[in-house]
């Protein structure tokens, strides 16, 4: 079942400031914590630990330990692992390894040029989201893994050739359907924010109507 409640804004912190041009983080935890939320970073994550359920705009799946998606500027996505992740077991978990970046990390224009021609499809078909399948999947994993141990010019020049493997490679899916548009009301997201923290933490039992409501006052 997809979540119809509205996406959350979450705020990407910067930890591309003055050391890096675009966000790099190792999450390894006991679950997933965040909800159905969006950001207008563009999201490339690869899970290598955790089974659950994943909702990309319109699109369901199943999580799996080798899933690597591209997700577009402010398309909402979620991911929840199975129920026993949540049940205390020390012996799971998931890891994951997730990069932020904006269309102008590297310039306003530098995605215009002929030379980023397939980049910028790519980033554009982001939109919908991408699942990247096959030996592509396998030869970013390592890149991205790559990541974690180098910083400046590598770090960034090994991004590009992440976001050029990927875009020469026929081994995508799309994942949201063309006509998914994203509705949300910032105004009221802290407010949604607080109702699907409740749902999320009272799913075993009945949830009324009445109870959710309060959470918004």
């Amino acid at each position: 079942m997809i979540p119809t409640t509205e996406p959350i804004l979450e705020k990407v912190l910067p930890s591309y400031s003055l050391s890096s041009s675009f966000a790099l983080k190792e999450e390894i935890l006991p679950y997933i914590k965040i909800g159905w939320h969006f950001h207008p970073e563009y999201e490339l994550v690869l899970f290598t630990e955790g089974t659950g359920k994943r909702f990309i705009g319109d699109h369901t799946d199943n999580l799996n330990p080798s899933d690597l998606l591209l997700i577009g500027p402010n398309l909402p996505h979620y991911m929840r692992n199975d129920e026993k992740y949540y049940l205390g077991d020390s012996n799971l978990g998931i890891r994951a390894i997730v990069l932020h970046f904006r269309y102008d990390f590297i310039g306003d224009n530098f995605f215009d040029y002929p030379e980023m021609a397939l980049i910028k499809k790519l980033l554009q078909n982001s939109s919908r989201g991408i699942q990247v399948l096959g030996k592509t999947r396998g030869a970013v994993a390592g890149k991205m893994e790559e990541l974690l141990h180098i910083n400046g010019y590598e770090r960034l020049r090994c991004l590009l050739d992440i976001l050029h493997i990927i875009s020469q490679s026929t081994e995508q899916k799309l994942l949201s359907s063309i006509g998914f548009q994203n509705s949300f009301n910032l105004h009221d997201a802290e407010r949604i924010n607080k109702v699907f923290s409740y749902i999320l933490k009272n799913f075993t039992e009945e949830v009324s109507l009445k109870e959710s409501a309060e959470q918004a006052h």
